[in-house]
């Protein structure tokens, strides 16, 4: 006899029972119960076996968010440090260039081909240009000896300044002595890009006819 382990029509197994006579109403009724106890049990592994599977997902899931969350916490905080670190340099970067603009420090950036890049106030001022003016011209279309900016690329090639004394010239066509100080910006390789003037007023050259005047 087959007696199906039975739950909720749905068969989780068979039992078979053997014996040499005809069982009764009962006997069969008391199998069919059992039956059904077994099936129960057979039910409640399960469920419990995936109950158990579903709480270890859900807990690893779980520490993996955890996980994520802390990560992204100190992605947060790194990303606030640099951004704290980028805002101190822009203000230590801004009261640099102030600080040279009221020093009357000029400061200009040109390309191997002399074309300028970048200027700052203090430049503008000395020569009378506004930036839009100054921007995309020769840089030695400022100063007398135009011909000392050009050389200075292959000057700078083997060393890291160059010192130059230039007459430069304003937007009115006015001239007065500077010195520049060149600092060559070089690629990986070692060859100059672009070049970095550092342009102050040369006291000595326009002091120079004063003294002279006193010996007279």
């Amino acid at each position: 006899m087959l007696v199906p382990l039975l739950l909720e029509r749905k068969v989780y197994g068979v039992i078979e029972v053997a014996s040499l006579e005809i069982l009764p109403v009962y006997k069969i009724a008391f199998l069919e119960r059992a039956a059904e106890s077994v099936a129960l049990l057979i039910y409640n592994r399960q469920t419990s076996v995936v109950t158990n599977q579903l709480l270890a997902e859900a807990k690893q899931k779980t520490s993996a968010l955890q996980q994520q969350e802390e990560e992204m916490r100190q992605n947060m905080e790194e990303l606030v440090a640099v951004q704290e670190q980028l805002r101190r340099r822009s203000d230590e970067s801004e009261a640099r260039v102030k600080l040279l603009n009221d020093a009357g420090i000029g400061i200009v950036e040109f390309n191997r081909q002399g074309v300028i890049l970048q200027v700052n106030q203090s430049f503008l001022d000395k020569t009378g240009y506004q930036e839009r003016e100054a921007l995309g011209r020769d840089i030695g279309s400022f100063f007398h000896n135009s011909n000392s900016f050009h050389s200075v690329f292959s000057q700078l090639q083997n060393a890291s300044t160059q010192q130059l004394e230039l007459e430069l010239i304003s937007k009115i066509g006015k001239s007065h002595a500077v010195r520049a100080t060149c600092t060559a910006v070089k690629n990986e390789v070692g060859d100059v890009q672009r070049v970095v003037a550092i342009i102050v007023e040369n006291q000595v050259v326009q002091q120079r006819p004063v003294e002279l005047t006193e010996f007279q």
